[in-house]
């Protein structure tokens, strides 16, 4: 899923799936190479489903992650608040 040539201490995972299973590809297809291959830096991916299990799966990975940043935007804002009120900063 790279250009490089050195392959050295990297890991290459293989995703085997059964035939006849329903998978929903994620990627560019090159006929040269017969696969789908990385598009401007997006790695292609295989995701086992249909259309509508995959864009389920990725809608509660998006808002997982929004709820995360959330969660994490607003602890950094109290840390700093209490650092700002009742560290040396304050008055």
């Amino acid at each position: 899923m790279s250009r490089r040539e050195d392959l050295s201490g990297t890991t290459i995972m293989e995703q085997v799936v059964a035939p006849g299973t329903q998978v929903f590809a994620i990627g560019r297809w090159s006929a040269e190479k017969r696969g789908l291959v990385p598009d401007e830096g997006v790695p292609a991916r295989l995701v086992v489903g249909d259309a509508r299990a995959v864009l389920r799966s990725l809608r509660n990975k998006v808002i997982g992650n929004l709820v995360g940043a959330i969660v994490l935007g607003t602890a950094m804002n109290v840390i700093l608040y209490w650092v700002v009120v009742h560290g040396k900063f304050s008055h």
